[in-house]
């Protein structure tokens, strides 16, 4: 069985760990605590490169499974952290390897990585559902 796991890893492209991803992620900045953009371009595809790499440096995210962005809903919630942010833009990781990427304009406060929160989304357009986090 191990014989047969190390061939279906092989195949998979598994052993070859995070080098992968470690190409495409912009250089990561070394201290996310502070709460600082680690780029300047005002870009959803910039924020979520930076996502990535924030999920993959902090172990947020599960090593063998690839990081998937998602598309924000249209109508309904999500909760999650924030994991990557810049002017125009914040990424909220929804689940260990998913994320989405919505406008921090609509969003009518400031914030923070690693801040926990919940969005509520109506016609696409989020808004922070500052009465669910109160409760917990």
């Amino acid at each position: 069985m191990v014989a047969r796991q190390s061939e279906l890893n092989s195949q998979l492209d598994l052993d070859k760990g995070d080098q992968q991803g470690a190409d495409s992620a912009p250089e990561v900045g070394e201290d996310f605590d502070k709460g600082k953009a680690v780029t300047t371009t005002a870009s959803p595809a910039a924020v979520a490169k930076m996502a990535e790499a924030y999920m993959r440096k902090t172990g947020t995210a599960i090593r063998e499974i690839p990081i998937v962005q998602r598309l924000p809903p249209k109508a309904g919630s999500a909760t999650g952290r924030a994991v990557a942010k810049d002017e125009s833009h914040v990424a909220v990781a929804t689940s260990a390897n998913r994320f989405i990427v919505v406008e921090a304009q609509a969003l009518s406060r400031e914030v923070k990585l690693g801040e926990h929160l919940s969005l509520l989304f109506h016609e696409g357009r989020p808004f922070i559902d500052d009465e669910r986090d109160r409760g917990r």
